[in-house]
């Protein structure tokens, strides 16, 4: 089953925003860190440490949820704080059950909580355990922030 479909990233709550410039594509839902370069981008350790940085739609220029950021373009970044709802991107082959913990899976998007440092409880029941490069419409999921 798939998550409610929803147009914003933020879905409740407003935490702290930034701009960083990208070091490559990012995907708005994604959990991004920050390089010692000061470019941002995707979360690159699966399970590891994360500041809840999470790549925003860029709607100052009129985009949505699905339009990607390039390559050296600013990103909208929300440091989201525990408690918010996020609407991020499961990774493909995951199959999340409501309530189950979630982590990163090392290349920005989120998978089912093994052993790492956790983002957040999954909101929805997302089965992606048949997919292989789905459309991120369909790997949405509701992430409830810890």
């Amino acid at each position: 089953m798939a998550a409610p479909t929803h147009n914003t990233i933020e879905l409740e709550g407003r935490g702290p925003r930034s701009e960083l410039v990208a070091n490559a594509a990012i995907t708005p839902g994604q959990l991004c860190e920050v390089m010692s370069t000061g470019k941002v981008r995707k979360h690159a350790t699966a399970g590891g440490f994360h500041e809840r940085l999470i790549a925003q739609e860029d709607s100052l220029q009129g985009n949505g949820i699905t339009d990607n950021y390039a390559a050296a373009a600013k990103v909208q970044l929300v440091s989201a704080e525990p408690g918010q709802a996020m609407y991020m991107l499961l990774k493909d082959g995951e199959n999340a059950t409501t309530d189950e913990f979630l982590e990163s899976a090392g290349d920005g998007d989120l998978r089912v909580y093994i052993a790492g440092t956790r983002v957040g409880r999954a909101m929805d029941a997302v089965d992606l355990s048949d997919s292989s490069g789905a459309d991120p419409a369909t790997r949405r999921i509701r992430v409830r922030i810890v």
